[in-house]
């Protein structure tokens, strides 16, 4: 422990070296090795006046989420 202490210069080298190092080992990151991720998400809102909501699900929301789900 004292030798870090008397060496502290050498010591504060070494940990700045290590931090360049980890800096330009992040920057040098290939894309594929972080590759990004698609969410491929839609919201159906269908408005029926006078129908029950189980009724609209069934016939209306249900139709258009799967038409929407083979454009995406």
């Amino acid at each position: 422990m004292e030798t870090l202490i008397k060496y502290r210069r050498i010591v504060w080298i070494f940990v700045l070296l290590f931090i360049i190092t980890g800096i330009f080992t992040y920057v040098q990151t290939p894309k594929r090795d972080i590759p990004e991720i698609e969410q491929n998400i839609a919201t159906i809102s269908t408005v029926y006046p006078g129908v029950s909501p189980e009724i609209v699900e069934q016939m209306i929301t249900n139709l258009i989420e799967e038409e929407v789900m083979d454009f995406l």
